[in-house]
C-alpha cells in the first residue's frame, strides 16, 4: 500500500501487529466507501477526522475510540453503515457531535446495526 505525500507509517515488530499511520488532511478526501470495518483508535495526537468528508458508506462496523485529541468528526457525507457504530472514550469530542453522526446515518436510512456512544466529552 502506497501512502500519499505527507504520510508516515511504522510497522511494529510483532508479526500480526497493525500498521500505525498518520495521514495529512488530504490523505483520504476522495475515499467514498470502505469495504469492511473502519476502526480509528488510540491516536493521542489526532485532532479531527476532517479527511473523511467524502466517505459515504462503510460495509462493516465503525469504531472511533480512545482518541483523546479528537474534537470533531468530519463524516459529512456518511449515510450508510452496514454494522455497528461505536464512538467511545474520545475525551475532547462533544457527545452531541457523536450523536449527530448517528442521527445523520439513521435519518438517511443507512444504520444497519446498533449505536454505542459513551465516555466522550461534554
Amino acid at each position: 500500500m502506497a501512502l500519499p505525500a505527507g504520510a508516515w507509517a511504522k510497522r511494529k515488530p510483532q508479526r500480526s501487529a497493525p500498521i500505525e499511520a498518520r495521514l495529512d488532511g488530504d490523505g483520504l478526501v476522495n475515499l467514498q466507501s470502505v469495504g469492511g470495518n473502519l476502526s480509528i483508535g488510540g491516536n493521542a495526537n489526532l485532532a479531527d477526522l476532517a479527511g473523511f468528508t467524502a466517505l459515504e458508506s462503510v460495509n462493516g462496523n465503525v469504531s472511533i475510540s480512545n482518541n483523546i485529541g479528537i474534537d470533531s468528526l468530519g463524516f459529512d457525507s456518511l449515510v450508510s453503515i452496514n454494522g455497528n457504530l461505536t464512538i467511545t472514550w474520545n475525551a475532547n469530542l462533544p457527545t452531541a457531535e457523536a450523536q449527530a453522526l448517528a442521527d445523520q446515518v439513521t435519518a438517511a436510512g443507512g444504520m444497519n446495526g446498533s449505536v454505542s456512544i459513551t465516555g466522550n466529552g461534554p
